[in-house]
Parts: C-alpha cells; sequence; structure tokens
C-alpha cells in the first residue's frame, strides 16, 4: 500500500495523464523491463485488455515523472498508483478552411500573377 505522506507528490494526488499529437507516450527499455517487473505479464499482454493499457499509459507517464524529479520509485508501487490515474486523450484541433491562409506552397508572386 502506498502512503501518500511516504511519497512524492506524483504518487498521490496526481494530475491526468495526457495523450495528444503533440504529447505522445514514450518507453524505454528500462521502462518496459519495469512494467515486466511490476506486473509479471509483457506489454503484449497488457495491451490486450483495456483497463490495463490505460492503466500502462499513466505508469509509464508516472515513472517518466518520477525520474524527472529524481525520486524512483519502486515498479510495483508505481504500477498500484498508475490504477487511480486518469488518462485524457486530446484530439487535434481540426483544419478550418476559412482562416485565411493561403494553400499555396508557391512563391506569393505565383499565386498573384506577379
Amino acid at each position: 500500500m502506498i502512503d501518500p505522506n511516504d511519497n512524492p507528490r506524483f504518487l498521490s494526488n496526481v494530475d491526468p495523464v495526457v495523450v495528444s499529437a503533440d504529447r505522445p507516450l514514450r518507453i524505454s527499455p528500462a521502462g518496459m523491463r519495469a512494467l515486466t517487473k511490476a506486473t509479471g505479464r509483457t506489454m503484449t499482454e497488457l495491451m490486450e485488455d483495456d483497463a490495463d493499457r490505460l492503466q500502462v499509459m499513466a505508469f509509464l507517464e508516472l515513472g517518466r515523472r518520477a525520474l524527472a524529479a529524481g525520486h524512483p520509485v519502486d515498479a510495483g508501487e508505481l504500477w498500484a498508483a498508475a490504477d487511480d490515474v486518469e488518462v485524457d486523450f486530446v484530439a487535434p484541433a481540426p483544419l478550418d478552411p476559412f482562416d485565411g491562409a493561403s494553400s499555396t506552397t508557391s512563391p506569393p508572386s505565383a499565386g498573384t500573377g506577379e
């Protein structure tokens, strides 16, 4: 059981994990090994279940945050904490065909004939 008083902020009251085009999830070989150590299952096995897939995303981001803060956390504790983290998927903003920008990729003179 994780005691919020003994762990850094990222393991209690954790900000949601955001997945978007400009914030893709990344995993290192060490992260993959930590995930296997924490769960006893491979990434392939974990990706087959919807809830596990979300927990993997949270686990990876929490691990990244922990390392960036200089507070490495036991993989099992990180996996347990990841079970309660929300994962937000942010869709890219749609393109506006009427935004006034030119779609011409040629020099300005090619679009005006000058």
